[in-house]
């Protein structure tokens, strides 16, 4: 994505460092502590979940200070473009999740869609417009068959 906005739109994002963004964000928190269920996130602070998962991975890092920062990066909203570039894939990658669970039978996912309108508030919305809009329209089509 990083490179489609350089070659689209001129807008500099450093690609090595968003997708170093995105294993650390991926490999960290995420695949430790996972996708925490809404009604659960009353008992578990699921930020501070993470952080000591990205922390404990961090340990036997060569550069953990710096890999920290850039974990940050994602935690913090997207301090970075970088950091936001890769908090807009994350949206859209679990949109598509949602299609393909919805796909095979599941239903009671309208909590993911809701996260459409925040995509289509991203200052990346406009690149990948033609994605963004063609899964809300794939979505429509399932639920009319």
């Amino acid at each position: 994505m990083a490179d489609e906005l350089k070659r689209r739109g001129g807008v500099e994002i450093n690609p090595d460092k968003a997708l170093r963004i995105a294993l650390i964000h991926d490999i960290g928190g995420e695949a430790r502590i996972t996708d925490i269920p809404q009604p659960a996130l009353k008992y578990v602070d699921k930020s501070e979940a993470e952080r000591k998962a990205v922390e404990d991975l961090l340990k036997t890092s060569p550069l953990p200070e710096e890999y920290y920062q850039l974990w940050l990066e994602y935690e913090e909203g997207g301090s970075t473009p970088e950091g936001r570039l890769v908090r807009f894939a994350d949206k859209l990658e679990m949109l598509i999740q949602a299609l393909e669970y919805e796909s095979a039978g599941a239903s009671g996912l309208d909590e993911f869609w809701s996260t459409l309108e925040s995509i289509r508030k991203s200052e990346f919305y406009g690149y990948f417009k033609e994605i963004v809009d063609g899964l809300g329209e794939l979505r429509k089509q399932k639920r009319l068959l």
